[in-house]
């Protein structure tokens, strides 16, 4: 009885171990009630992702994809989500071995390595994993309440789950299957190999080219001079700046085959164009700088939500905005209310499945908000920080966006005011330099 939590906490917990059994057995029907309501009942012989209706939101579920795929005596089945809808939390990544919920690194391994490419390194896919194999080549006895697993052959269960999830993200996107290309599993010894937490290349493409960011259409938007900004907590890069100090009297230094006539300058640095559509030029003296653009984009819409959307001012709407709410929305609303008014939504409860939405943040328009406000409480990330980053990604400019001179200068200009303007968002480098020992060394002339 010590150990016992508090009994919404302990309430929660055996919601969450009877969901994990009604998962793994739609053909039986299943009714929860707690203190005298009824939280779900499940008809029988419903499909996988109907059932999962009942516990994750619908902006969740529709984004999910089937799979089924089967090598020798292993078959994987399920459903896992879209890298679009991918989220900043891991709750939603459920696995099963033969009928029964286990947690397992392999296969979380195998997952990881599967979504490399497609996603942040802070963002999560959902998945709903049934891996079946014979019993004779898993040990079901290596914990006291059975959650962990030991496979017979680790290699051959790492390549049916990492190659049946490719093929089903191939299939999504068009793509031919190759999962067959990508590498070989690991054997023993293996099980935290993970590729997708790798940083790119020198001149590896960006992350952000690779993911699609369903922005909806958003095309470049010209960037107010934002001088001042909140600044919030830093992403605990400890890292020496490659920037010098910014002087807007700085005199730039051309090289003899440049006219400066024909030189774009900003904040002390020559700009010299765009290269592959994602990558802005400039020049300081002899040192050379490539900058993401979609990067330093993210970094500077996070900076003006920060300034602009956690002062608690709020825009009446003339006509309340009512949003029905799936039971695990309502739940995750109660935990954001306060940070929800915060960032200037003004919102009143209608019963226990809808809200009211007053007012929103005066800076979004109320289309805008609404879809803010969804992503928040269908807890597409931890925190209203978390979710802010999520936006700003989807938002900025993308990496293969050609850009003309006079947008890739408005964007400069505000990045070079933006704070921690070195790393975007998820941590990735906005900015590389090389100094001209640096590009000595490249060309081996040191």
């Amino acid at each position: 009885l010590k150990f016992l939590k508090a009994e919404t906490t302990e309430a929660r917990r055996c919601h969450d171990v009877v969901m994990r059994i009604a998962l793994a057995h739609p053909e039986t029907a299943f009714t929860f009630s707690s203190n005298g309501r009824q939280l779900f009942a499940l008809p029988k012989d419903q499909t996988l992702a109907d059932r999962l209706g009942s516990f994750w939101p619908p902006a969740i579920r529709d984004a999910l994809l089937p799979i089924d795929r089967r090598q020798g005596d292993y078959r994987l089945t399920g459903l896992t989500g879209s890298p679009a809808a991918a989220q900043g939390r891991g709750d939603r990544i459920l696995l099963y071995v033969n009928g029964r919920p286990v947690q397992d690194k392999l296969l979380l391994s195998a997952l990881r390595q599967a979504y490399s490419g497609r996603l942040l390194s802070k963002e999560y896919p959902q998945a709903v994993l049934f891996l079946t194999l014979p019993a004779e080549l898993v040990d079901v006895n290596v914990h006291p309440a059975k959650l962990e697993v030991r496979f017979a052959d680790e290699s051959q269960v790492f390549t049916t789950v990492r190659q049946g999830l490719h093929h089903a993200l191939a299939v999504a996107e068009g793509m031919p299957d190759a999962s067959s290309l990508s590498g070989h599993a690991p054997g023993f010894g293996q099980r935290s190999a993970t590729v997708s937490e790798s940083r790119p290349g020198l001149f590896e493409s960006s992350t952000a080219s690779r993911h699609p960011h369903p922005s909806g259409g958003t095309s470049f938007e010209k960037y107010p001079g934002y001088r001042e900004y909140a600044t919030g907590p830093s992403n605990a890069y400890q890292h020496t700046s490659v920037l010098p100090p910014i002087s807007d009297n700085a005199e730039p230094i051309a090289s003899p085959a440049t006219s400066t006539a024909t030189l774009k300058q900003i904040g002390g640095f020559d700009y010299l164009g765009q290269v592959a559509d994602t990558y802005l030029i400039l020049r300081r003296g002899g040192s050379l700088f490539l900058v993401d653009q979609h990067a330093a984009h993210e970094r500077i819409l996070l900076a003006a939500m920060r300034n602009e959307r956690t002062r608690g001012d709020s825009q009446p709407l003339a006509v309340p905005l009512e949003m029905g709410l799936h039971p695990s929305e309502s739940a995750r609303l109660q935990e954001l209310w306060g940070e929800l008014r915060s960032a200037g939504f003004l919102m009143e409860t209608a019963g226990q499945d809808s809200v009211l939405l007053k007012g929103v943040p005066p800076t979004l328009d109320p289309g805008r908000a609404k879809d803010y406000f969804r992503a928040a409480v269908s807890s597409q990330a931890k925190n209203l920080d978390d979710l802010w980053a999520m936006l700003s990604c989807k938002a900025a400019i993308k990496a293969g966006q050609s850009l003309a001179d006079d947008e890739a200068l408005s964007l400069l200009e505000t990045w070079l005011a933006t704070p921690e303007r070195e790393y975007c968002p998820h941590g990735r480098p906005i900015v590389v330099s090389w100094s001209p020992t640096e590009l000595e060394k490249l060309f081996k002339r040191k």
